[in-house]
């Protein structure tokens, strides 16, 4: 009896050793697989990100998608507000579809090149666009869904800047911060939301017609004054009489659902943590910045061009004189050049030895055999290859950019806009030249042409341009993504925060002691003249008494 229990208990020890072994190896067998497959348990999002773009336009979009990109590659979960919803499927990304702001006439959504010329934009022109894109992305459907849900929320708002601050209350609404970002170079416009007012005597206004170089002359300077004094007038009326109106209309619910009082709206629109610029030197003005103020210009562009198609690629091999690559951009379509134009541009591209390559989405009859039409153009392809020598751009930043980037001289045809200054400054660092659309506008860019591609200057000038723009501690993007990661985390980044932002103009412009001066002038000029009429009455007495005597 003895021998058989302990029979049975030794092989009971025995089995629940073999069952220990076999599930200790099938653990074990698993890890490996799981190690050998590469999985990493899934990271944990560093937050949520409100990313506002309500322009409607094509270079805005390829700013804003890279943002949204580069924040996803970090960590974040990103709901971005768009006009040109794209067909991502990426994890983390939740698109507020805002398309229905487009007009239905896409004629509409095109320059008219003819009455841009005739009929210029007076200055403030840009604030009644930057108000009109703002208020139609706040009351569309998709953002108004966003904003009456008490459940959602925000760790950051990033809104694209473009001269209104009606999308600064997002981040009161989501009780996160603010960072702004300017698609063009930091002016004294896009300065003032988080700093000051640069000096006039700096840089010149982005939306004027020449840019002279620095240091400004007496004249340019006193231009500049009058004219940053005119456009923040004007500016105060939108802030205080326009934008506060619609503040009132769309913020006010909002804020009310989640149990706070609605602020007045100027300290809300000055209340932003950073404003993040898409230039870099050697390119733009080079302003002197606060802490609060950071370039991350390129992080749009690739860090290794996608391949050419195969038969755009052997074109380009083949053209031993080089290339001459022709595009003006997303906003000026084949149609909306003048007939007269197109001709006399085809008159003189026909006349080179190099291969041209025109974006250009129509078709025309008697082509000169070197020109070549394209619907679409992989524009950053196309500057990487070596053999192209110009480029003719409408100089928008990003095609001022890319040039660079790939160290390629610029012809520009400034049209509207920051253009002509983008092509002034490219022509001041010796990178290219600058042809108007006027009368003698073929014979002026011919001899531009000539000028560009006879002269290795131009192309040595933009090599060392390129080595300038990519000489950086940390590439664009990783400098975007550290700054986003800064400003959520330290709730704001007070640290970097310039005590000019909270100074009045009045303090700014030492205005405050020319006042304590003007008041101790006035003082001491009471005082002489008070000793004076003692002195006056005193002296007949003296006289008298000299009399006497």
């Amino acid at each position: 009896m003895d021998d058989r229990l302990s029979l049975d208990v030794l092989c009971t020890m025995k089995l629940l050793v073999f069952l220990v072994s076999l599930v200790t190896l099938s653990v074990t067998v698993a890890a490996v697989a799981v190690e050998g497959q590469g999985h990493v348990p899934e990271a944990q999002s560093r937050g949520r990100v409100l990313l506002v773009f309500p322009v409607p336009g094509k270079s805005h979009s390829i700013l804003g998608n890279s943002i949204a990109d580069i924040l996803i590659d970090d960590g974040y979960e990103v709901t971005y507000v768009t006009p040109f919803p794209s067909q991502s499927n990426r994890t983390g990304l939740t698109v507020a579809d805002i398309s229905s702001i487009l007009v239905a006439d896409r004629d509409a959504n095109h320059l008219d090149i003819a009455n841009l010329f005739e009929n210029p934009k007076p200055s403030h022109w840009v604030l009644t666009m930057g108000h009109m894109f703002a208020k139609q992305a706040l009351h569309h459907a998709a953002l108004q869904e966003l904003l009456n849900d008490d459940k959602v929320t925000f760790d950051l708002v990033i809104a694209d800047w473009f001269y209104s601050g009606l999308l600064a209350p997002l981040a009161a609404v989501f009780d996160c911060p603010l960072v702004w970002y300017s698609s063009g170079d930091v002016s004294w416009q896009s300065l003032r939301y988080v700093h000051e007012a640069s000096s006039a005597a700096l840089a010149v206004d982005p939306q004027e017609r020449r840019a002279p170089a620095a240091p400004l002359n007496t004249g340019d300077k006193l231009r500049q004054l009058l004219l940053q004094l005119y456009l923040t007038g004007w500016t105060h009326y939108y802030t205080s009489h326009i934008d506060a109106v619609v503040y009132r209309e769309v913020y006010s619910a909002p804020l009310l659902l989640r149990g706070r009082r609605p602020p007045p709206y100027e300290p809300l629109v000055y209340n932003g943590s950073l404003l993040l610029v898409n230039c870099h030197p050697p390119l733009g003005h080079n302003l002197p910045l606060p802490g609060n103020v950071q370039y991350v210009g390129g992080h749009h562009l690739s860090t290794a061009p996608k391949p050419l198609p195969s038969d755009l690629q052997r074109l380009l091999d083949d053209s031993t004189h080089g290339v001459v690559y022709f595009n003006l951009g997303s906003n000026v379509r084949s149609r909306d050049l003048p007939e007269a134009m197109t001709r006399s541009l085809l008159a003189v591209l026909g006349q080179l030895r190099q291969t041209v390559l025109w974006k250009f989405e129509e078709r025309l009859d008697h082509l000169p055999a070197n020109v070549h039409l394209l619907d679409w153009a992989p524009q950053e392809s196309i500057l990487a290859h070596p053999n192209v020598l110009v480029f003719i751009s409408h100089a928008g930043l990003l095609s001022v950019m890319e040039a660079t980037q790939h160290g390629v001289p610029l012809l520009g045809l400034p049209i509207f806009g920051d253009q002509f200054v983008n092509i002034d400054k490219v022509v001041q660092r010796g990178c290219g030249l600058r042809v108007d659309f006027s009368d003698d506008f073929p014979a002026r860019l011919q001899e531009a042409l000539r000028e560009i591609l006879d002269n290795s200057r131009y192309r040595e000038n933009a090599k060392q341009a390129s080595r300038v723009f990519r000489e950086r501690l940390a590439g664009p993007r990783e400098a975007l993504a550290h700054w986003a990661r800064l400003v959520a985390s330290t709730r704001g980044a007070p640290h970097l925060q310039s005590p000019a932002r909270h100074m009045s103009t009045f303090v700014w412009l030492h205005l405050d002691i020319l006042l304590v001066f003007g008041t101790i002038g006035w003082f001491l000029s009471k005082v002489v003249k008070v000793i004076r009429v003692h002195l006056k009455d005193s002296q007949p007495m003296d006289n008298s008494i000299k009399k006497n005597d």
